[in-house]
């Protein structure tokens, strides 16, 4: 059964793809909680741990082809921050030479360039119209919401403790040939987080206003697989992105906006309150106390160690860095530090600190004009305002768990915003152009009209 299921799914996603091409980013959402269910359920996907992986890059590629097919290239247009992550990439591969462990570091390096090239260097292309973000948007609820479904009922949710149990007995055998028969949740309380912010931060109209209700199963879904995995994180960064962006989403000049935000934050907290005394584990991890105690054993102590490293090695390093991935090296840290932006200052220097600086002020300045240009319109405005929000909640991300090369939904999400942002600004650019046309074709025809009536007259 779950052979049948994953078939189905790539054969459906194949079809919506040549429909609408951007129905691809759905997929890439919820790709690795939908391949978790699959590994802790057949030892097939176990045993061959990338296939899911594979089938969304040939998929990607799948959609760009749609998109050439239709005439249209998916290079246009580009944008300032795509540069700024494409420098920065080519930097962190360049570091890797005078990394402390450069084999470890070029390893790391190849290991992730597959992820790195589907999710950040193709997945943004798909966007070339506006309404393409909505589409894909929407089938993510769609998507999400059944690979949610099928974990709540079909991977032993209470048997949860940190981890997700592999059925059949066959151990997950990962790139490198490690087996394991425990897969972390962290995927699934991301993509749930995701779910949550989508779904409570979308205006919808026409047919989609069926998910004004159907909203509130997802997040009560989404909730309860992020308290049953303690994954405390994930909820207070989509707590804070709901937050920030409700009001924003249904409007900041308008009283209606303001009540309807209100309300949708009364019963977000409602939903929150009861799945957490449904679903939370009580032995403790919630408590504020327990909290301090992992943020200080690991990340606060892992920066610290990693910063005073960086900070005793000579003034070049600080300048470029120690490499890529020198955190894993066992003199430092023998692990990545958790906080992407302490990782990369230390690993690629001022100069790489400065790049990925550059692009998140980018992908804010871009956000907010988006904004801007999409206020008008009550759906365009909660799409641009979901994207922000997703960019928030993996932002907030990136200060507690993976490392740069690994981060690729969060550079992936800031390149759609801005790349949303460019496709928006040439629409109305072309709009206006038509206007401007429209407008000095009818002057033309109104002085040749002005200039028939004397002739007239004469004869």
């Amino acid at each position: 059964m779950v052979f049948i299921i994953v078939l189905l799914t790539f054969f459906i996603f194949a079809l919506a793809i040549m429909w609408r091409p951007s129905t691809v980013l759905a997929f890439a959402v919820c790709i690795y909680p939908f391949e978790q269910w699959a590994q802790a359920n057949m030892a097939y996907f176990a045993q061959n741990s990338a296939i899911i992986n594979y089938g969304l890059g040939l998929l990607t590629l799948f959609a760009l082809a749609c998109v050439m097919m239709r005439g249209q290239n998916p290079l246009n247009p580009t944008t300032n921050a795509m540069w700024v992550w494409l420098a920065l990439y080519i930097y962190a591969g360049l570091s890797c030479l005078w990394a402390l462990d450069r084999e470890t570091s070029l390893f790391l390096y190849k290991y992730h360039a597959p992820y790195v090239i589907t999710f950040v260097a193709l997945l943004p292309l798909v966007i070339q119209k506006p309404d393409d973000v909505r589409t894909g948007l929407i089938a993510t609820l769609t998507f999400g919401t059944f690979v949610m479904i099928l974990l709540a009922f079909d991977t032993g949710i209470h048997a949860w403790g940190r981890t997700i149990e592999v059925e059949h007995g066959i151990g997950v055998v990962d790139r490198v040939g490690q087996s394991r028969t425990r897969l972390a949740p962290l995927s699934v309380a991301e993509t749930a987080g995701q779910l949550i912010i989508i779904a409570t931060l979308m205006n919808f109209i026409g047919l989609n206003r069926v998910w004004q209700i159907a909203r509130w199963v997802v997040v009560f879904i989404a909730l309860a697989l992020i308290y049953r995995s303690g994954s405390r994180g994930q909820f207070f960064a989509a707590a804070i992105a709901v937050m920030i962006f409700i009001a924003p989403s249904r409007g900041l000049l308008k009283a209606r906006g303001w009540v309807t935000a209100s309300a949708s934050i009364a019963v977000m907290l409602a939903v929150s309150a009861f799945t957490f005394t449904a679903f939370a584990d009580t032995s403790g991890r919630w408590s504020l106390e327990r909290m301090s105690d992992t943020l200080q054993a690991t990340r606060i102590d892992y920066c610290i160690t990693l910063l005073n490293f960086w900070a005793d090695s000579s003034p070049i390093h600080w300048l470029f860095g120690i490499g890529s991935s020198s955190s894993y090296d066992p003199r430092i840290l023998g692990i990545y530090c958790h906080v992407v932006v302490v990782e990369i200052l230390a690993e690629l220097g001022i100069v790489g600190f400065c790049m990925i600086t550059a692009f998140v002020l980018l992908v804010c300045r871009d956000g907010y004009q988006l904004y801007k240009a999409t206020k008008g319109s009550n759906v365009d405005r909660g799409t641009a305002v979901a994207l922000c929000g997703l960019f928030l909640f993996q932002l907030i991300l990136t200060f507690k768990e993976r490392s740069f090369l690994s981060h690729t939904f969060t550079l992936s999400v800031g390149l759609m915003i801005c790349r949303y942002c460019a496709v928006v600004k040439s629409q109305k650019k072309r709009e206006r152009s038509m206007a401007m046309r429209r407008w000095a074709l009818q002057q033309t025809q109104l002085q040749q009209q002005q200039a028939a009536r004397p002739l007239a007259h004469t004869h």
